[in-house]
């Protein structure tokens, strides 16, 4: 049994393709967390919001004007996560809020602003174009939304 050049070269160039593919997967998967965070995140209000529990749904249906306001605050959000240390949130409205920003071996993020406020926050998923944040809850307060998702873009 005899095989073409041009089939011998075919099948050379899938292997070669997919060895290619194989490597470049191993180095993305020796990045640190850390290194896989860095990048720019949009917020996915759709994956967002239906994480809302009952309750906070509920009383968002029943007052409109709640909702619009809830809904336009996250909706547009964009995170930009740099090397460096820094980072910002964009809202939509053009509204922009500078952090630091550190990440501890056990997955909580930590964003502190120029007056030094911190705000914490679990990365429940971290892949290469996904990033899902849960808010630590302080005393009663608690984010309407359960997780924060965003996509890499």
């Amino acid at each position: 049994m005899t095989h073409s050049k041009k089939y011998i070269y075919l099948k050379y160039t899938i292997i070669t393709a997919l060895l290619s593919i194989a490597f470049i997967t191993n180095l993305s998967s020796q990045q640190t967390p850390a290194e896989r965070l860095v990048g720019n995140w949009y917020f996915d209000e759709v994956s967002s919001f239906a994480t809302m529990d009952t309750r906070s749904r509920t009383q968002m249906d029943t007052i409109p004007q709640l909702k619009s306001q809830v809904l336009n605050s996250y909706r547009g959000r964009r995170l930009f996560i740099s090397q460096d240390g820094s980072c910002s949130l964009a809202l939509a409205n053009g509204q922009t809020a500078v952090f630091s920003w550190s990440l501890a071996n056990d997955g909580t993020l930590t964003l502190t602003n120029a007056n030094g406020t911190t705000v914490q926050e679990s990365v429940r998923v971290l892949t290469p174009n996904r990033l899902v944040l849960v808010p630590s809850a302080k005393g009663n307060a608690r984010s309407i939304i359960a997780e924060q998702h965003f996509i890499r873009q």
